[in-house]
């Protein structure tokens, strides 16, 4: 036992082979295992380990047999505890090397993986002459129906997801203060009780996702699902979980506004019968128009204008696009409408954005010509421009060119992607149609210079001199037109006449015959005739056909043909 304990003590370092089971060397022993082992030890064990280790040296030399027994058994177990905390750090470390051995197996595999792709990728792909020269291949309706789904772009996706969104709400509006002054959770729960009392039969799911209070006292009401919403608009159920819910609330169906240009004025968007005739004429469902009304005020027409712009207010969003696709009839006048988008908010009465003239905070008026202090139509001096968003005088505050318009503008395109559709979005994927590049706000237009740039002469020198010739030559001017001469086998009036004379003697005509060139004693009117433009083989069939005899033309120079 003795042994054992002297060779765990030798193989710690603690004590020599040579050094004997003296206090001493027994305390030093202690000492150093302090040194090397205290901070791993429980504070309990370590106070007392301490304590035998101060009392050591004080031991009676009578009991030395029983002290080295208790220094050993001590030391045995310190040996114990050490050697199974070494072993616990031994066993973490292996368990660590072992995961990052099976890390680094996963990752050659994917390596491996990927390398097997790669090789396969390029084996498969083709040049284009390749692809050209390839028979083409019948695709079936339906995998082209795939391909499209899968060929959309992130926007379309959003859009669709958007219009599923808007297609599960319901907007309510109410004037009771009672109801819209509680919780969101207590309106959630009161609005599900009231729908548990509808007559049947109900949906699947009519559960609420959301209810969202609004600044102009209503609720925006989100189902979990598209034919809840439906189910609820309709007239019976409405009325029934209305009267249970809050009686003032009414249900606010989505408008959608599309812009008519080239209205004839004498069409009178208040006339309930003028609305159901637009529609009876275009196509278009019964009562699908809400309301129409004029963008600029009937007082602000000029004198005589006879067509204008008009906002018509649709129900579904199917008529809508309809009309936007067709076009219209009004009045008898044809009209390419489109959607009225949704614009930066500019304020009439600061010209600053965000906000309304309603909104305003501004105690003066700034106007939107030459932005100064008064009102825009009393503004007088209307060719004096300024911009107050963009601080020149380059253009107006209203004007649409604006730089800062067409920033907001295209943030606003950025944010609602359905803002740059020329149709509303359905379920038809021909309403996803953008507008051209030209309809869009960030428009560029890089029109050509008008001169060369080599073209201009340099300045001239400081002398003042004459001024430098140009630095390349540049035909301006426009060469005359020739006009083609007439061949030698062309016939003419004159040369018709001046043969007639050669071969006809003076003798036999009388003066009575030929036509008079005098003013004077002017008896025929004798007209020259145009040069006939006639070229080709039937030239001469023509001059013979025109030709005629003596007497014929005896006959043409009488008196009685006479046309002055």
């Amino acid at each position: 036992m003795l042994k054992e304990a002297r060779e765990i003590l030798d193989k710690q370092s603690l004590m020599g082979e040579w050094e004997k089971n003296t206090d001493k060397s027994l305390t030093y022993a202690m000492k150093q295992m302090d040194n090397k082992y205290g901070t791993k030890m429980p504070p309990d064990f370590r106070k007392a380990f301490l304590a035998v280790m101060v009392c050591l040296p004080h031991v009676v030399h009578s009991d030395q047999s029983e002290v080295n027994k208790a220094v050993v058994e001590i030391a045995k177990v310190v040996a114990e505890k050490i050697e199974a905390q070494i072993n616990s750090g031994i066993h973490q470390l292996e368990a660590a090397v072992s995961k990052i051995q099976t890390i680094a197996a996963d990752a050659s595999k994917n390596l491996d993986e990927v390398a097997k792709n790669s090789s396969n990728l390029n084996t498969a792909v083709n040049t284009y002459k390749d692809a050209l020269l390839a028979p083409t291949v019948a695709v079936s309706p339906q995998n082209r129906a795939q391909a499209t789904q899968q060929d959309r772009s992130v926007e379309e996706q959003r859009i669709l997801r958007d219009t599923e969104r808007k297609a599960r709400q319901v907007l309510l509006d109410s004037v009771n203060k009672d109801i819209l002054s509680q919780s969101v959770e207590a309106l959630k729960s009161r609005l599900a009780s009231a729908i548990k009392k509808a007559p049947a039969p109900h949906p699947e799911n009519v559960e609420i996702q959301e209810i969202r209070k609004l600044r102009n006292r209503g609720m925006m009401i989100m189902f979990k699902a598209k034919e809840a919403a439906v189910w609820f608009k309709d007239s019976e159920i409405k009325l029934t979980v209305l009267a249970e819910f809050d009686s003032t609330a009414v249900i606010k169906e989505r408008t959608y506004q599309i812009m008519v240009p080239r209205v004839p004025t004498i069409f009178n968007p208040d006339d309930e019968q003028n609305l159901r005739e637009l529609e009876e004429n275009n196509y278009v469902t019964k009562d699908a128009i809400i309301k129409a009304r004029w963008i600029k005020p009937i007082y602000r027409r000029t004198l005589g204008q006879q067509f204008a712009h008009m906002i018509l207010t649709l129900k579904t969003p199917e008529d809508a696009n309809i009309l936007i696709r067709d076009g219209t009839f009004i009045m008898g006048a044809k009209s390419f409408l489109s959607k009225a988008k949704i614009e930066p908010k500019q304020c009439m009465k600061c010209r600053k954005w965000g906000h309304y003239a309603v909104q305003c905070l501004e105690a003066k008026n700034s106007c939107g010509n030459c932005a100064e202090d008064h009102r825009t139509n009393e503004c007088p001096n209307p060719k004096h421009l300024f911009c107050i968003s963009c601080k020149n005088n380059m253009h107006t505050s209203w004007d649409r060119n604006c730089p800062e318009f067409r920033k907001r503008a295209a943030q606003i395109d950025e944010n609602i992607p359905e803002n740059m559709l020329k149709f509303f979005p359905t379920d038809e994927n021909w309403t996803l149609r953008t507008l051209p590049i030209y309809h869009q706000s960030n428009i560029n237009f890089n029109l050509p210079a008008k001169y060369a740039i080599a073209s201009l002469p340099p300045p001239p020198p400081s002398d003042k001199g004459p001024r430098a010739p140009v630095t390349r030559t540049i035909n301006t001017s426009r060469q005359r037109k020739m006009q083609p001469q007439i061949p030698d086998d062309q016939a003419t009036l004159d040369d018709y006449i001046a043969k007639h004379r050669a071969s006809t003697p003076t003798s036999d005509i009388s003066e009575t015959q030929l036509p008079s060139t005098s003013t004077s004693n002017k008896k025929y009117n004798f007209r020259p005739r145009a040069r006939p433009k006639f070229k080709g083989s039937n030239l001469t069939s023509l001059i013979n056909s025109d030709i005629e005899s003596e007497d014929e033309t005896e006959e043409r120079l009488d008196p009685k043909y006479d046309t002055e």
